[in-house]
């Protein structure tokens, strides 16, 4: 894993003007997005002179002035550039109340895994992962597997969770001869695997293989087998894992060992191992054997997909036969005896083989990763709808649905009223102590929340509906034809970018749209305190907006800026996936830290400020930097303080506490 190199402390910046910010990005990296909210809070530049250098808005006294007695000059008017000058003033007009959220009133939300930093899932529970392998010693001792080394256990009442957070590395799969001998193999990414075992009382981390292992199956605590990527064949004697050679050489996803006979399945092929070396068992052209179960070398149940549908297969010693189809890919095989097999697929279903033909049972809703058969009429499942198995009798699975869209962006009053929006309308809202489902106003990605008061929040979706909260429900207060790709607020102006990559930018106050000049290059990130302050980042550059035209600044960088925040004219910070964290002084940009995918930025108070840097978090506060492990990709923040909340992909939520 890469180390964040701690960034280099600089001095603190003499401002009197403080923001609330936040730059967001979703998920997939490969379409690395940012989505930006922020507020102008207090102004009050004592030296007399407007700090806005074209005047208009910026001046002292105006709308969103950053200066401080100045005279204010030609600005944004109408519906053009230039217009009628600003308003005069002193000091400067406050925007909002408070620099930063309102610290909570209420008891905390109930929470699930917490990591050593003490950032704890608030959504979901118990932690965010995508459950890839389920195997049980017993109905009451089940172990789950998944993405990010997630480890869980169920001891017949409770899923906890044993490991978590080791990015990228998925767990996918576990065997064990007994409650205090388990296996659990998995891989980092695609080039390397990863094994952990269980003693009882703590896991271990025990060796690294040269292919990610994708299965696990073995007759004895001395005699394991494991299955991987690229033909990869483990063998455990009690000893040492040690390689096994084979003609594979693609991709390998079932295992089962029976005495001296194992079978293996994988892409295209199935073969058995035994004391004569192996052999080749013959499956249909382009199918796949995708999860193997069975109670002897004679009896071996197969889970066999094609891209479009499934088969049940069946050896019996000699012959390979079919005993029923799916109409889409299998995805596992389990059971409890010859006559009590279940199957379950890539869209949900479950079926049940009886010993005389194959049967639907149940609908999951999702695609089920993986089945563990406790015994007659008791399942768990591993779907992608939930982040722990579930467990029915085949036909009917007790479960919740936990909200597990991507989350993309977070608006508070408070830290106990709080707003966070994502994919597909979904929209979330904090109350006191509990996190519940708002009705939404859109199907459409929520790309934007922003606020001025509890009663004055506004939404904006990618397909360019901005609708307006005003305490007791959303309604519907404007479109824009061309869809918006981020949002960032100063007072009760919304500014947007428009597109993703080629987009425009556009401000919206009082019902009205104004787009400004064409930008120097396509825009990924955006902030502004004013009209004639307004700052894009993206293609290895940055620009400002006087109120007149664009200024683009080329920074040398590898990446691209995704994220761009400030507190005023003079104090400047850009960054992005695969990126260095620039500051500008108002002078000069300055390298400051050194990130791998530092994608979102956030601010509040002076001296205050969170970057994301996956699969790490870092608060600058004052001159002190820290850095703390964080769970996911984090899409936003909001803070007080050291109380912090970020928000990311597949429902994550979670917050600091003091551990």
């Amino acid at each position: 894993m890469n180390n964040l190199a701690r960034p280099t402390p600089h001095t603190p910046r003499n401002t009197d003007c403080t923001y609330r910010a936040v730059i967001f990005r979703s998920l997939p990296v490969a379409s690395v997005l940012a989505l930006a909210i922020s507020t102008q809070v207090a102004c009050g530049d004592t030296s007399g002179a407007g700090e806005n250098a074209s005047g208009g808005v910026g001046g002292s006294g105006g709308t969103a002035g950053v200066g401080g007695g100045g005279t204010a000059g030609s600005g944004l008017g109408g519906s053009d550039i230039g217009g009628s000058a600003g308003v005069s003033g002193s000091g400067g007009e406050v925007i909002t109340a408070a620099a930063c959220p309102a610290a909570a009133t209420s008891a905390p939300p109930s929470v699930g895994h917490c990591n050593a930093d003490g950032f704890c899932f608030e959504n979901p529970i118990p932690l965010s992962t995508i459950v890839h392998g389920v195997f049980g010693v017993s109905a009451d001792d089940v172990w789950a597997t998944g993405e990010d080394n997630a480890i869980l256990h169920y001891d017949g009442s409770t899923w906890s969770v044993r490991d978590f957070g080791f990015r990228g590395v998925s767990m996918n799969g576990a065997w064990g001869a007994s409650s205090n001998d388990v296996w659990l193999v998995g891989g980092f990414y695609s080039n390397y695997g990863y094994l952990q075992h269980w003693d009882g009382s703590q896991l271990s981390e025990t060796s690294l293989t040269d292919a990610a292992l994708l299965a696990v199956h073995g007759i004895s605590a001395g005699d394991i087998w494991a299955v991987g990527k690229s033909g990869a064949v483990k063998h455990y004697d009690g000893a040492a894992w040690r390689p096994v050679t084979t003609p594979a050489t693609t991709d390998l996803y079932g295992v089962r060992a029976f005495g001296s006979d194992v079978f293996i399945g994988g892409k295209g092929t199935f073969f058995r191992l035994n004391g004569a070396g192996s052999s080749n068992i013959q499956i249909p052209a382009d199918t796949d054997v995708v999860s193997l179960w069975g109670t002897s070398a004679d009896d071996v149940f197969v889970g066999a997909a094609t891209s479009a549908d499934g088969a049940l297969l069946h050896w019996d010693g000699s012959t390979l036969s079919e005993l029923g189809r799916t109409t889409s890919p299998i995805t596992s095989v389990s059971g409890a005896g010859a006559g009590d097999v279940w199957v379950a697929t890539k869209l949900g279903q479950t079926l049940h083989y009886d010993g005389a033909s194959l049967a639907p049972r149940g609908d999951l809703g999702d695609r089920v990763s993986a089945l563990w058969v406790a015994g007659a009429n008791d399942v768990f499942a591993a779907t992608d709808a939930a982040v722990v198995p579930v467990r029915g009798d085949g036909a009917s699975f007790s479960t919740t649905t936990p909200v597990l869209a991507d989350l993309k962006a977070v608006w508070g009053a408070s830290m106990d009223d709080v707003w966070v929006g994502g994919e597909d309308g979904t929209l979330l809202h904090l109350k006191g102590s509990s996190w519940t489902t708002a009705s939404s106003p859109t199907g459409s990605d929520i790309i934007g929340l922003w606020g001025t008061a509890k009663n004055a929040i506004w939404l904006a979706d990618a397909t360019g509906q901005i609708f307006r909260f005003d305490g007791n429900q959303w309604q519907s207060e404007a479109t824009y034809d061309e869809g918006f790709y981020r949002l960032f607020g100063t007072g009760s102006t919304l500014w947007f970018i428009t597109n993703f990559f080629d987009g425009d930018v556009v401000s919206y106050t009082n019902g009205q749209f104004r787009r400004l000049p064409a930008p120097p290059f396509p825009p990924e990130a955006i902030w502004a305190s004013a009209d004639n302050n307004v700052w894009i980042s993206g293609n290895h550059s940055v620009a400002r907006f006087d109120g007149v035209s664009w200024t683009e600044t080329h920074l040398d960088n590898i990446g691209d800026f995704d994220a761009i925040w400030g507190r005023g004219p003079n104090d400047i910070w850009v960054s992005g996936f695969i990126s260095d964290g620039y500051h500008f002084d108002g002078n000069t940009w300055t390298r400051e830290y050194r990130a791998d995918s530092a994608a979102t930025i956030w601010g509040c108070g002076s001296e205050d400020v969170w970057f994301d840097d996956y699969p790490r978090v870092t608060h600058l506060s004052g001159d002190d930097w820290k850095t703390s492990d964080a769970e996911f990709f984090v899409n936003g923040f909001l803070a007080t303080g050291s109380n912090v909340l970020t928000i990311g992909p597949r429902g994550g939520i979670t917050r600091h506490r003091e551990l």
